[in-house]
């Protein structure tokens, strides 16, 4: 695919922000469904390329764990796809006439949409003191929140029904996390798990194991970015050793801080296999 370009937010009218946040999310399902129909069969196709090389049990351990982690990103997406969220849209699309189009992607919806939001918000700077003031202290989970739909608009969230309530759950690249706040009254510390009715994979459960081991776990808003950092691991390569899988068929899972921030005031990260990040030079 070419790249895509991206939309000037100065053409984009305020009351239009809707509509492209609404394409941004058809966007991501249509990415996810990408990296089903080509990456999945390459991580099925990929453990008996060494075949020769190593032992029956390995390979059958590696195809097995491709299989069931295949399976469960599958029903993952469909649980997105399947999403009230989702479904509200698919409604509208059904009811309204469109031109058949190309069936192809030419302008970047979603990053586009947080340039756009986030500028839209700077004209409402003056609107925004207290809440800006919440996010600094931790008071307001609900704030947080907002903050993250419109800097990640295709990464779906959900929350209890109070505003300021435990746990969040959002739904990273088919892997389904959950946030609880573990902390007494406070002092937050804020552990993340896969959600309770899902059985996480081998990827994910690797980057829960890195998260739990190397970041800090007390800012809620930099532990959402976290998690977002993961919304193309499956397509993202290793910014050392320049590919996607490692000689082990793991993704980059590390993720390191660097001293500068996105557009939408997130961090931004060094990616990394394990393998590469604690590798001598």
């Amino acid at each position: 695919m070419s790249q895509l370009q991206s939309v000037l937010p100065d053409d984009v009218h305020p009351t239009d922000i809707e509509i492209y946040e609404q394409l941004a999310r058809l966007q991501s399902m249509y990415n996810q469904a990408s990296e089903l129909r080509t990456l999945l069969p390459e991580r099925l196709i990929e453990p008996t390329r060494f075949a020769r090389q190593a032992p029956p049990e390995k390979v059958a351990v590696q195809l097995r764990g491709a299989a069931t982690s295949g399976s469960v990103q599958i029903k993952n997406f469909k649980r997105a796809y399947q999403s009230e969220e989702m479904r509200s849209l698919w409604q509208t699309v059904n009811n309204a006439e469109y031109p058949q189009g190309d069936d192809v992607w030419t302008m970047d919806y979603a990053q586009s949409l947080s340039k756009i939001k986030s500028l839209n918000g700077a004209d409402k700077a003056g609107d925004s003191t207290n809440a800006d003031q919440s996010l600094s202290d931790h008071h307001s989970v609900s704030a947080i929140i907002a903050k993250f739909r419109e800097s990640h608009p295709t990464i779906p969230i959900n929350t209890p029904a109070a505003p300021d309530d435990l746990p969040v759950e959002l739904t990273v690249a088919s892997m389904a996390f959950q946030i609880v706040d573990q902390g007494l009254e406070g002092n937050h510390v804020y552990s993340v798990a896969a959600t309770e009715d899902t059985k996480p994979t081998a990827t994910q459960l690797a980057v829960l194991r890195h998260i739990e081991r190397s970041h800090e776990q007390e800012n809620l808003q930099a532990l959402m970015g976290l998690l977002a950092s993961y919304s193309n691991i499956m397509s993202t390569p290793c910014q050392k050793c320049q590919k996607v899988f490692d000689q082990s068929l793991k993704l980059p899972i590390v993720r390191e801080k660097k001293n500068s921030t996105t557009s939408g005031g997130d961090l931004e990260w060094s990616i990394l296999h394990d393998s590469c990040a604690y590798a001598s030079d």
